[in-house]
């Protein structure tokens, strides 16, 4: 069995959705033999494996030239499909499966496509028409979607058939865990590890740590907020001394951070990304590193409490609620935590290939 692994990422190779599909590979390569095409940027392989090819198709790359690297990049990876056919494709490379729809079939290879749905484009990009999205999607055998927002969309936007799609959120990969949390015990400490974005709710962490600074002292302990992976320049954040911003840190370097943290926050916000398409894998980050968790009210988020992780809830978009939160939200909750560890097993990446892998066979 061979499994085509197609997505052009952009010049970011530290982006999540890059790590996410880095991961995947990794994950079907210890099951199948994986070609993974994927752009002409360069991308540090840590974990070689025999089972996987990397197959860097040329393209001029999508910082300037989108449309035409696109073009360029599907019209190279359908040439080498057909040099190197696969029992299967799977793919989350919308601008593919848009291209592929495109082409007589003869020039296609006889293989089903998997495609992974993050979105739907139409109804959240200007970029993409309900009939381009449409047309996409008549060539594609069946989804993973990363939301039940997401299948809930298909369905009713596109009339895909329930049975073809199946929900598995994105997933975690693990590493060893410091025995003894080094927290300091006068402290509460919370994180955000994320990117920044207008739906991410990075402004609401700020904005309420303004607030904490002028409430009155509920507790003994000393709050204090980090930030990683945001660029300061996206952050007002200058005469506030309990926020720290820091670098993005590679999977090993945060889970150590983890270990010094309380709390882990998820401020996305009720936009139609995050409302219903997001999965967000710092939740289960946090959960795995057993961390608290505070995150916004909104239905993506509600998904995953309905399937058994303990999750602290605060107002969507709302700084005053989440700094009332934050001043009074008790810790160490050991039973939630260490249910939290044991159900978030459920959700790694080697897990959700094997899911995926089963699919194929059957």
């Amino acid at each position: 069995m061979r499994l085509a692994y197609i997505y052009q990422e952009g010049t970011n190779i530290k982006k999540a959705n890059i790590y996410q599909s880095y991961s995947m590979v990794k994950a079907f390569g210890q099951r199948i033999k994986v070609d993974w095409y994927r752009g002409y940027s360069k991308m540090k392989w840590d974990h070689p494996q025999s089972n996987v090819n990397q197959i860097r198709v040329i393209n001029p790359g999508l910082q300037k030239f989108e449309k035409w690297s696109r073009l360029i990049f599907c019209f190279n990876v359908c040439i080498l499909l057909h040099l190197r056919p696969p029992t299967s494709i799977f793919t989350r490379d919308f601008a593919f499966i848009y291209f592929y729809s495109k082409i007589p079939q003869w020039a296609r290879v006889k293989a089903p496509i998997i495609f992974e749905s993050h979105k739907i484009y139409s109804e959240v990009s200007d970029k993409v028409t309900p009939i381009q999205e449409s047309k996409a999607y008549s060539v594609v055998h069946n989804f993973v979607a990363v939301s039940e927002g997401i299948k809930e969309d298909l369905q009713h936007y596109f009339d895909v058939e329930e049975n073809r799609i199946a929900v598995l959120p994105n997933g975690i990969d693990t590493y060893p865990l410091d025995a003894m949390k080094q927290r300091n015990p006068g402290e509460i400490n919370y994180v955000y590890a994320g990117s920044y974005g207008t739906w991410k709710g990075v402004d609401v962490i700020v904005a309420a740590a303004k607030i904490l600074q002028s409430f009155p002292v509920h507790h003994a302990l000393k709050i204090h907020i980090y930030i990683i992976g945001v660029s300061s320049n996206d952050l007002n954040t200058h005469r506030l001394d309990n926020i720290t911003v820091i670098p993005s840190l590679d999977k090993k370097d945060l889970y150590k951070f983890y270990a010094k943290m309380d709390v882990g926050l998820v401020p996305t916000l009720n936009r139609m990304e995050g409302t219903k398409y997001t999965s967000p894998i710092k939740l289960f980050e946090y959960a795995y590193a057993g961390l608290e968790i505070l995150a916004s009210d909104i239905p993506s988020i509600r998904e995953l409490e309905s399937k058994g992780l303990h999750i602290n809830f605060f107002n969507v978009g709302d700084p005053q609620s989440l700094a009332e939160q934050m001043a009074t939200l008790p810790t160490k909750k050991e039973d939630a935590i260490k249910n939290n560890q044991n159900l978030v097993h459920n959700y790694t990446w080697q897990n959700r290939a094997d899911q995926i892998f089963t699919a194929l066979q059957a």
